[in-house]
């Protein structure tokens, strides 16, 4: 329930901004008398920054149990530490997770959605991306290169890797409006993303 509360209010805030800035005005100005004023939202291009992390905190066995259930059996994508790991530290534990930021991201219909991904942790990210219908989209992806170079270039897949240190990008056509879910497998079930695509004025 609170993953639709945010995608739905993140989609408002985009369709609000898109409505201030963009469109035909009416006799009466940007607002014009009632059925008048039409938004123009022409397909474009939607460009997104995304990075890949792995955030953590640890803490003590006197001022927290260790977890009943080793997180890294829940996902592939917790990590976890028990006491003993670090030897200066006998009864420290620590825990990560990999994950997208942002991740919810908006489009619209028609667009052609372009992601921009840069890892700054893990060496292996083998990810796809699934439409509204669950069918995995085929992508075109590249590594950035020095003066926008498109370097490794792959065209029409369905799995990419965003390893660390290179920005990756990834684009496909949104063409329904929907969710679609971009899934690193290597660290599933947890690390996702979701992209709202909205319906077309």
């Amino acid at each position: 329930m609170k993953r639709w509360i945010l995608l739905l209010s993140a989609a408002l805030v985009v369709v609000l901004t898109l409505v201030a800035c963009t469109g035909e005005q009416g006799p009466a100005g940007p607002a014009g008398p009632a059925g008048e004023g039409v938004v123009s939202l022409p397909a474009g291009e939607r460009v997104i920054h995304v990075i890949v992390n792995e955030p953590g905190g640890g803490t003590t066995t006197d001022k927290l149990a260790v977890p009943e259930v080793d997180p890294s059996k829940i996902s592939a994508g917790y990590i976890y530490d028990p006491p003993g790991h670090d030897p200066d530290k006998p009864n420290r534990w620590f825990v990560e997770v990999y994950r997208y930021s942002p991740a919810a991201m908006v489009a619209m219909e028609g667009d052609q959605v372009t992601l921009k991904i840069f890892a700054t942790n893990g060496n292996v990210h083998d990810t796809h991306i699934t439409d509204p219908n669950g069918n995995e989209v085929l992508v075109d992806t590249w590594v950035t290169g020095e003066g926008g170079a498109q370097l490794n270039k792959k065209t029409g897949v369905d799995h990419f890797n965003t390893p660390r240190g290179r920005e990756t990008t990834v684009t496909f056509k949104a063409g329904a409006a929907g969710i679609y879910t971009m899934t690193c497998l290597t660290h599933a079930p947890s690390m996702t993303a979701s992209i709202l695509v909205l319906p077309r004025p």
